[in-house]
């Protein structure tokens, strides 16, 4: 406690001490001469003290909150640093003082920076600009990326397992051995990105929009993939097996030599898409659109077409 507050908090006690005696021992003024007198100066004197010390705590509340202002600005300017050490060392700092989720980084601009093994776990980026931003090997574990700005970063080797990037900006980014596990990808609209043997597991990737983007070589076993909104999509390598493709449209996409084992595909539209040399044995297609799509040299064990439409199918 810096020494102007212990001041003001002296002052304080002094005056509701004396404020408190006057108030007890009202009564015994009444024996006095010179009663109004007495009583005139012990109110003085409290009130002109507590006007002290409620002025000094007061003041010293708005300096301190101006220094903490003034040390985030500068742990913030930190981060744009081109030293690995000082962006890491500002890092730190922040999480000691516990502003890496508290909003301080949030609704600020770190575009075109690069992070390099830092730990932003529980990072509050929301609405932050992070543009043509590179993260490698960094730790986002739980961050918040509402409405964050995205659009063409590199991001390799990072771990996002259970962030939430509602309305999130992704465009043109590539993600590169990434952990997005149990992560929120709902209502997303992404184009023209890449991700690259990532992750996604048991990820609610509900409504998600994408056009041109790619999945190749990708965890998505367990996953909510419900109501995707796909064209394009390239998922090539990837394991896609127990996840929930229901009332999806995804359009002339390649599936190709997938493994997509026990999913569910019921009253989904996969016109035109290439599932050759996929295993896609315990799958559901029940009631599926599957016009001019390719199953040829699958795995088609125990898979279930019922209701599916197939007209220009290739088997």
């Amino acid at each position: 406690m810096n020494p102007t507050k212990i001041i003001g908090i002296i002052l304080l006690i002094i005056g509701l001490a004396i404020l408190g005696t006057s108030l007890l021992y009202i009564s015994h003024f009444e024996k006095l001469r010179f009663l109004s007198i007495v009583k005139d100066a012990y109110w003085n004197v409290s009130s002109s003290l507590l006007t002290i010390a409620l002025t000094v705590l007061v003041v010293d509340h708005l300096n301190e909150k101006r220094k903490i202002q003034q040390e985030k600005k500068t742990l913030i300017q930190g981060l744009k640093s081109a030293s690995k050490n000082k962006v890491i060392q500002s890092v730190e700092s922040l999480r000691d003082e516990n502003w890496v989720g508290d909003g301080t980084l949030s609704n600020i601009s770190l575009n075109d920076l690069e992070f390099d093994s830092v730990d932003f776990q529980n990072v509050d980026f929301q609405g932050t600009s992070l543009r043509r931003t590179k993260f490698v090997n960094a730790t986002f574990e739980a961050g918040n990326f509402k409405n964050t700005d995205l659009r063409w970063c590199k991001v390799d080797r990072c771990c996002f397992e259970n962030a939430i990037f509602t309305d999130a900006k992704m465009n043109d980014g590539e993600y590169k051995d990434c952990l997005f596990k149990n992560t929120n990808l709902s209502d997303l609209n992404i184009r023209d990105t890449q991700f690259i043997n990532s992750d996604f597991s048991t990820a609610d990737m509900c409504n998600l929009v994408a056009r041109k983007s790619s999945f190749t070589s990708c965890s998505l076993e367990n996953a909510n993939l419900m109501c995707l909104d796909f064209e394009e999509i390239d998922f090539r390598l990837s394991n896609l097996s127990n996840s929930n493709f229901s009332n999806s449209k995804i359009i002339n996409s390649n599936f190709k030599d997938t493994t997509i084992v026990n999913s569910v595909f019921s009253g989904a539209d996969l016109s035109d898409c290439d599932f050759s040399e996929s295993d896609l044995s315990g799958c559901n297609f029940q009631n599926a659109n599957l016009s001019n799509a390719n199953f040829s040299n699958c795995n088609l064990k125990d898979t279930n077409f019922d209701g599916a439409n197939t007209t220009g199918t290739m088997f």
